[in-house]
C-alpha cells in the first residue's frame, strides 16, 4: 500500500516518496521520540509509585481545608448561642423571674438545661456550656444547676469583645455570648453564655495530620503563641518552628531535637476570624529523601530533552516553518490586492507543488477578478441606461394634455412654467454623459417631477418636499436614486387614493451619513409584499427581478459600501417607507 500512495505522490506532485514532508517529519519524530521514550520509562518506574504515595497531596491544602472547616464549625456553634438567647424560658428567668412561680422557675430552668445539653453534644469541640442568670443568683450546666459566683461573672462581662469570636481565658480559648438587654440596676448584661472549647479535641483532630514518621502538628493562639492542642510533636521542636514562623522564613527549617538535627518542612495557616494558627511539620527526609537519588537522571533527562528539542526545532524550521512563513507572506499579498506576486521553492518536495499551483491560482484569479468586475460594472451600466430610457407614455401623454389643457384655457404663464420644467425633466432624464451628479440636482430632477405629478394629481394627491440640507448638496451620488423612488410611490403606492393622499420626502445627515426617506399614505401595499421586498434587498438576491428599487439598492451598494442601500419598512403614514441610506465614509474608489 506505502508503494502506491508513494507512487501516486509522485505523480500528481512530482515529488519522490523519500523526499516528502511527511517522510521527514516521520523520521524526525522517531529521532526525538526515541531517547525521551527510553529516559521517561526508566524515571517513570523507578519514581511514579513513590512520588504517587508520599507527595500526591498537597499538606497546605489539608491544613487550609482543616482550618476552614474549623471556622464552620465555630459559626455554626455561635448561632447555635445566638438562636438561645431568643429562649422563652431564658427571656423569663433573666427579665421577669418576681413573676414566676418556684415551680415555673423549675420548668424553665429544666427545659433550658435540655436544650444546653443538645447544644454541647452536637460538636466534639464543646467541653461545657454554662449561663449565667445573675436575676435569679444562678449558673446553669447541661450537668445541674449551681449559685452564682458573681466575681467570676464580673470576670466574664469585662473579657467579652462582640469583635472576637473566640476569647482567651488564660490559656483556654472560650466563646462568650451577651444578653443583647443590659440590667438598669447594675448595668451589666442580663445573662452571659460561656461555652469552653475541648483541648483534647483539637489534639484528636490534629492526630489526622500525622500520616509520616517524625511528622506533627500544633494549633496555638496567634496573638500569644500559646497551645491549645499538639499531637506528636515535642516543645523543643514546637519552639523553633513557631520562631521560624515569627520571623516569616520560608517553609523549610533546620530543628533540633535532642541529639538530631533535622531539615523538615512546615505548613501554616491562620485564622484572623479565630485568632488561631495552625501549624503542620515534616522531616524533608521523609517525603523527599527517596526522590534524591534521580537528581542525576533528572539533569541527564534535562540536557538530552534540550538538545534533542533543539535539533527537532532547527529542522522543523528548515523543512516547514521557513517554507509555510514565505506562502503566508504570499497570501497576505494577495489580500492586499497584489496580483503580481510569484513564488518559487528549490526543493523537491509538496511545497515545490503547492508553490507552482498558488502561483497559478493567482493568475487565474486575476483573470477572473477582471472578468467579473467588467460584467458587473458594464451590467450596472446598462441597467442604468436602461433607467434613462424608461419614459412611461401615461406619464408623457397626461403631461401634454395638461399642457394642452392649459394653454386652451389662456392659462399662459402657468403653461409656460409647466412646459419648462417637463423640458427640464427630459433634459436630465435623457442626458447619460455623467454617471454621478451633485445631490442638489439630484433633487432639483426629483423635485421636478414631483411638481408635474402634484399638477396632475392636484385634487387627489398632497405632495411635501422638504429642503434639502446645505451640508449635503455637494454630495455626489449615482443619477436617478430618488425620482423612481418617487413614481413608484405614484403609480404603485397613492394610484387609487381618490382624495387625501400624501407624499412625503425628507432629508437628514446622520454621523457621516445621509439619508433621503420618501413615504406615503397609500392602501395598496400588503404586508407580504412589504415583506418579500425587503427580504429581497436584504439578500440582495442575483436571480431576483431587477426593479427599480432593487435596482438603486444594488448601485449604492456598490458604490458606497454595504452599509448604503435602501430599505422598506411601513410608514407611519400608513403606506410604504423608503429610506435611501448613502455612508459617505465607506465611498469607494473608481
Amino acid at each position: 500500500m506505502s508503494w502506491n500512495v508513494g507512487a501516486y505522490l509522485e505523480k500528481t506532485t512530482g515529488v519522490s516518496w523519500k523526499n516528502s514532508i511527511f517522510m521527514r517529519i516521520t523520521v524526525t519524530f522517531v529521532i526525538i521520540l526515541l531517547p525521551l521514550y527510553v529516559l521517561g520509562i526508566l524515571i517513570y518506574n523507578t519514581a511514579y509509585n513513590i512520588v504517587r504515595e508520599e507527595i500526591s497531596d498537597s499538606m497546605k491544602s489539608q491544613v487550609t481545608f482543616y482550618m476552614d472547616g474549623l471556622e464552620k464549625e465555630v459559626q455554626r456553634i455561635l448561632h447555635l448561642e445566638y438562636a438561645m438567647i431568643n429562649d422563652t424560658n431564658l427571656d423569663r428567668l433573666s427579665a421577669i423571674p418576681r413573676a414566676m412561680s418556684d415551680i415555673d422557675k423549675m420548668i424553665a430552668l429544666k427545659n433550658l438545661q435540655n436544650r444546653l445539653e443538645a447544644v454541647r453534644s452536637s460538636s466534639m469541640y464543646i467541653s461545657n456550656l454554662t449561663v449565667y442568670l445573675p436575676s435569679i443568683n444562678r449558673t446553669l450546666t447541661d450537668r445541674g444547676v449551681d449559685e452564682l459566683n458573681m466575681a467570676d461573672y464580673d470576670t466574664l462581662a469585662a473579657a467579652y469583645n462582640p469583635m472576637r469570636e473566640i476569647h482567651y481565658l488564660g490559656d483556654d480559648p472560650v466563646i462568650l455570648t451577651t444578653s443583647p438587654y443590659m440590667d438598669y440596676g447594675t448595668g451589666k448584661p442580663m445573662f452571659m453564655f460561656k461555652l469552653e472549647l475541648s483541648r483534647q479535641a483539637f489534639t484528636e483532630a490534629l492526630g489526622q495530620f500525622n500520616k509520616y514518621d517524625g511528622s506533627g502538628s500544633f494549633l496555638v493562639n496567634t496573638a500569644t503563641q500559646k497551645n491549645i492542642g499538639a499531637a506528636n510533636i515535642d516543645p523543643d521542636v514546637e519552639r523553633q518552628l513557631l520562631d521560624g514562623i515569627a520571623a516569616g522564613r520560608p517553609g523549610t527549617l533546620t530543628v533540633q531535637s535532642g541529639d538530631h538535627t533535622v531539615r523538615s518542612m512546615y505548613f501554616t495557616t491562620t485564622s484572623e476570624e479565630l485568632g488561631m494558627t495552625l501549624a503542620l511539620y515534616v522531616p524533608e527526609s521523609v517525603v523527599l529523601g527517596s526522590l534524591y537519588r534521580y537528581g542525576i537522571w533528572f539533569w541527564v533527562f534535562t540536557l538530552a530533552a534540550a538538545a534533542v528539542i533543539f535539533a527537532f526545532s532547527m529542522s522543523m524550521y528548515r523543512f516547514i516553518h521557513k517554507p509555510l512563513i514565505q506562502l503566508v507572506a504570499a497570501f497576505e499579498k494577495v489580500e492586499e490586492g497584489d496580483l503580481q506576486i510569484a513564488i518559487e521553492h528549490h526543493h523537491k518536495d509538496e511545497f515545490r507543488y503547492l508553490y507552482r499551483r498558488f502561483n497559478a491560482m493567482v493568475e487565474n484569479l486575476g483573470t477572473l477578478i477582471k472578468q467579473v468586475y467588467t460584467m458587473k460594472i458594464l451590467t450596472q451600466k446598462a441597467e442604468l441606461k436602461q433607467l434613462q430610457s424608461q419614459i412611461n407614455p401615461h406619464f408623457l401623454y397626461n403631461s401634454f394634455f395638461i399642457l394642452h389643457r392649459r394653454i386652451k384655457g389662456g392659462e399662459y404663464d402657468n403653461a409656460s412654467v409647466f412646459s419648462q420644467q417637463l423640458g427640464n425633466y427630459f433634459r436630465f432624464i435623457t442626458r447619460s454623459a455623467e454617471d454621478e451628479v451633485e445631490m442638489a440636482s439630484e433633487t432639483e430632477h426629483a423635485r421636478i417631477y414631483a411638481d408635474i405629478q402634484r399638477m396632475r394629481f392636484q385634487s387627489r394627491i398632497a405632495v411635501e418636499f422638504m429642503e434639502l440640507p446645505e451640508t449635503l448638496r455637494g454630495v455626489m451620488v449615482p443619477r436617478l436614486i430618488l425620482q423612481p423612488i418617487i413614481e413608484n410611490a405614484f403609480e404603485h403606492g397613492l394610484e387609487n387614493k381618490v382624495s387625501g393622499g400624501l407624499l412625503r420626502i425628507a432629508f437628514a445627515s446622520e454621523e457621516g451619513a445621509a439619508v433621503i426617506v420618501v413615504e406615503d399614505n397609500g392602501e395598496n401595499l400588503g404586508d407580504a409584499e412589504l415583506e418579500r421586498l425587503a427580504a429581497v434587498l436584504e439578500t440582495e438576491d442575483g436571480q431576483a427581478e431587477s426593479t427599480g428599487v432593487i435596482n438603486i439598492h444594488r448601485r449604492l451598494r456598490l458604490r458606497f459600501g454595504v452599509r448604503s442601500g435602501v430599505r422598506v419598512s411601513r410608514s407611519p403614514l400608513g403606506g410604504l417607507r423608503v429610506e435611501i441610506r448613502i455612508e459617505e465614509g465607506e465611498r469607494r474608489s473608481d
